[in-house]
């Protein structure tokens, strides 16, 4: 799995405090109040990488230094690349076949 961001993404992420040298960006399959699993809702957080768990795995991002990880649980909604964009004053989770999040939270490092 691939996991690009954007120059967009990469600015805003920036403006909002990330240091892509010491924090991850988790994606997060969030399924409570959604009736199913099938029917999660994607959302970004920052952590940091002590903080990843074996319930978690890194996955290849570009550019360097990015780094992501996503749930192994919900690997299986995701297609093998993907893209964080920064549009319409918000986050954007794509794929090449859809787009997954239009709108995706955003939770800095607290």
């Amino acid at each position: 799995m691939i996991l690009e961001v954007t120059k967009r993404a990469q600015k805003k992420l920036e403006e909002l405090g990330l240091k892509p040298n010491e924090s991850v960006l988790l994606i997060i399959y969030e399924t409570d109040g959604c009736g199913c699993a099938v029917s999660g809702i994607s959302k970004l957080q920052e952590v940091k990488p002590e903080t990843l768990t074996e319930e978690e795995k890194m996955i290849e991002t570009e550019p360097a230094p990015y780094r992501a990880a996503i749930q192994k649980r919900a690997e299986w909604a995701y297609d093998e690349n993907l893209k964080i964009d920064f549009s319409a004053n918000t986050f954007q989770l794509k794929s090449p076949n859809e787009m997954l999040n239009p709108r995706m939270h955003y939770q800095p490092l607290v």
